[in-house]
């Protein structure tokens, strides 16, 4: 392994021509390590540092890159084995690793993040295009992809879940916040959300689905165990709008909070509303739920 304790010892390193700085096998780099415009790192074995490595290329390593502080590259970061560090992990392209991706801080990268492991991370995590897991992605803060977000394991955030493509998981996906996709979300176990869960293609789930917020799937294909939400989707004009609701028609549009507007029918009144034959069981179950007239209900076709 080489040890790099001071500035000076870069130099015998430094292939000028490819602005690379090159070993063949591990490295320990016992400075700060920020590359002029241009340079990249590269090693055959390991890439390790106390504190931050920084380039404005790329970091690949043929063994683990390990930070006591932050990973950031102006294009890849790529390992054949894990990526670590104390604090950030960004690139500017893809970040690549055959086993584990973990980070202190956030993990962050213009283009895709793919762990042969688990992606986990004390704060965000977000990528300009997928992020795939084959262990689970776990995450303090929000996951946002700008394609999909695929794990062999479970998906948590203390956040939100974002994609434009599809979420899935083999195990469970839990969010603080909302799950929001553009495609489907499926899951072979259960959907948990702090808010809303929207997705734009079907929602699948092996297990439960429970929402603080709302359901909805724009394809109208939910499949679940049991379902659980709290509050309506759609837009007040919509409900203010439906027969069985014109009576409280100005109050729904007045503006009065939905705690409030839950409250406004008997008993007898929500079960009226509810048994209109022209919901979509989707709504029907919700508003059997935001009324209290059921804790959970099930799909029309379950699994």
């Amino acid at each position: 392994m080489e040890v790099i304790k001071k500035v000076e010892d870069l130099e015998k390193f430094k292939d000028y021509e490819n602005k690379f700085l090159k070993f063949e096998k591990s490295v320990k780099f016992e400075i700060d390590i920020i590359l002029d415009i241009g340079w990249s790192i590269t090693a055959g074995e390991s890439i390790e540092a106390g504190w931050s490595i920084k380039a404005d290329g790329s970091i690949e390593a043929g063994g683990f890159i390990k930070a006591g502080e932050s990973i950031e590259a102006g294009w890849s970061i790529k390992a054949d084995g894990s990526i670590e560090a104390g604090g950030f992990i960004k690139a500017g392209g893809f970040i690549e690793a055959d086993e584990f991706i973990k980070a202190g801080w956030s993990i962050k990268a213009g283009g895709s993040i793919n762990a042969g492991g688990s992606i986990k991370a004390g704060g965000f995590i977000t990528a300009g295009e997928s992020i795939e897991a084959g262990g689970f992605i776990k995450a303090g803060g929000f996951i946002t992809a700008g394609r999909s977000i695929g794990a062999g394991e479970s998906i948590e955030a203390g956040g939100y879940i974002k994609a434009g493509g599809y979420i899935e998981a083999g195990g469970f996906i839990k969010a603080g916040g909302s799950i929001e996709a553009d495609e489907s979300i499926n899951t072979g176990w259960s959907i948990k959300a702090g808010g809303s869960i929207n997705a734009g293609g079907s929602i699948e789930a092996g297990g439960f689905i429970k929402a603080d917020g709302f359901i909805f799937s724009f394809r109208f294909s939910i499949s679940a165990k049991s379902i659980s939400t709290q509050r309506l989707p759609f837009w007040r004009n919509f409900y203010a709008n439906m027969p069985p609701m014109q009576k409280w028609r100005n109050q729904i549009l007045s503006g009065l909070c939905w705690n409030e507007l839950r409250k406004l029918p008997t008993k007898a009144e929500a079960q009226e509303i509810c048994l209109w034959d022209g919901w979509h069981w989707i709504i029907r179950g919700q508003l059997e739920c935001f009324f209290g007239l059921k804790k959970t209900f099930k799909p029309e076709i379950p699994i």
